[in-house]
């Protein structure tokens, strides 16, 4: 088509349909993706222990990690000097005592060994976890069970949010 400006012409154009076609999308969520690698779905599944998801979390709102465990059957928080004490079943389960039954702790899969009454709450932030295990002594899966018996396990997953994820 020529146009000038010396000769008008009409000039009419049909433009037929779009249509985008788009592949198939499929979403993944990192924090899901997350729990099912490291086997917290599979043994949530299973049954077995206590399970908190980040939604379990959330609706919550700890101010302390160690407060996601109150109210639990068989599990007692309470405070001493120096921070937090984890009472399971068959007596204390202190964090600091050397006499009372042990309370296991495990972040991301490794075991936090000489844990003193108070450390999990200041270091672990209830905001960056993503899931959390109790186990009682006899409820406790072979990846984190040791040598001594009786051991009230906690197994905390982590994955950074901070504040600003909010």
């Amino acid at each position: 088509i020529n146009v000038t400006s010396r000769e008008p012409v009409v000039v009419i154009v049909t433009v037929g349909d779009k249509v985008n076609v788009l592949d198939p999308v499929f979403i993944t969520a990192r924090r899901d993706m997350a729990l099912d690698k490291s086997g917290f779905t599979a043994r949530k599944r299973a049954g077995g222990g206590h399970f908190f998801t980040r939604e379990d979390i959330d609706h919550r709102k700890p101010n302390n990690i160690s407060d996601m465990m109150k109210g639990l059957p068989s599990v007692t928080v309470s405070y001493q000097r120096g921070g937090t004490v984890i009472r399971g079943r068959g007596g204390v389960t202190s964090l600091n005592s050397a006499n009372a039954p042990c309370t296991r702790v495990f972040v991301d899969g490794f075991e936090w060994r000489d844990l003193q009454a108070g450390d999990l709450d200041m270091v672990v932030n209830p905001d960056d976890v993503i899931g959390l295990e109790i186990y009682q002594a006899g409820e406790v899966p072979i990846q984190f069970r040791r040598f001594d018996r009786g051991c009230l396990t906690l197994v905390v997953w982590t994955q950074f949010r901070g504040k600003a994820a909010k």
